[in-house]
C-alpha cells in the first residue's frame, strides 16, 4: 500500500470512529440540522427545512418552499438540553412579490445522544401591513447534518 493511501485509511478510520457529538455538547444546537415539519391535525411531515445554528446564537433556515425566503433569527439555552428560537421568513406571492411575513417560534430539545431534535413550534403570518392573519401550530423532528467518511 502507498503512503498516501495509508494516510487516506487512516483519516477515513478516524473520522469514522468519531462520534457526531462529543459528551456534553447536546447542551448546544450548533451545526445544521434537516427539520421535518408537521402541521398539528394534519398528516406529515408535510416539508423539510435546513436549518443551521451557528455558535454565538444565530439562527439561518432554508426553506424547502419557494414562496419563502430564507430566514434568519436566533435561539439560546433555556434549560438541561432545551432551547428557545426565533427566525422570520418573508413571503411571497405567485408574482414574486412581498406578501407578508412569517414568523416562527419554537422550542427544541436535544436527545441525550445528540442525534436528534424534537419539538413544537408556532408561526405567525402577518399581511404587508404587519397584520397577523393566521397563526400555525405543530412538531418538528431533526436529524443533524454531520461529516461522513467518503
Amino acid at each position: 500500500m502507498k503512503p498516501i493511501q495509508k494516510l487516506v485509511l487512516a483519516a477515513a478510520m478516524l473520522a469514522v470512529s468519531i462520534p457526531a457529538f462529543p459528551q456534553g455538547s447536546t447542551q448546544k444546537l450548533e451545526g445544521s440540522w434537516l427539520i421535518a415539519i408537521t402541521v398539528d391535525g394534519a398528516p406529515g411531515p408535510f416539508t423539510i427545512d435546513m436549518a443551521t445554528f451557528d455558535g454565538k446564537g444565530g439562527l439561518t433556515v432554508i426553506p424547502s418552499d419557494r414562496s419563502e425566503s430564507a430566514a434568519v433569527g436566533s435561539y439560546h439555552r433555556v434549560a438541561d438540553r432545551e432551547f428557545l428560537s426565533t427566525h422570520t421568513h418573508i413571503l411571497y406571492n405567485d408574482k414574486g412579490t412581498f406578501a407578508g411575513i412569517a414568523k416562527v417560534i419554537a422550542q427544541e430539545k436535544v436527545s441525550e445522544s445528540g442525534n436528534e431534535l424534537s419539538g413544537r413550534y408556532r408561526v405567525e403570518i402577518s399581511d404587508v401591513n404587519g397584520k397577523v392573519v393566521a397563526k400555525i401550530l405543530g412538531t418538528i423532528a431533526g436529524k443533524p447534518v454531520i461529516p461522513e467518511p467518503l
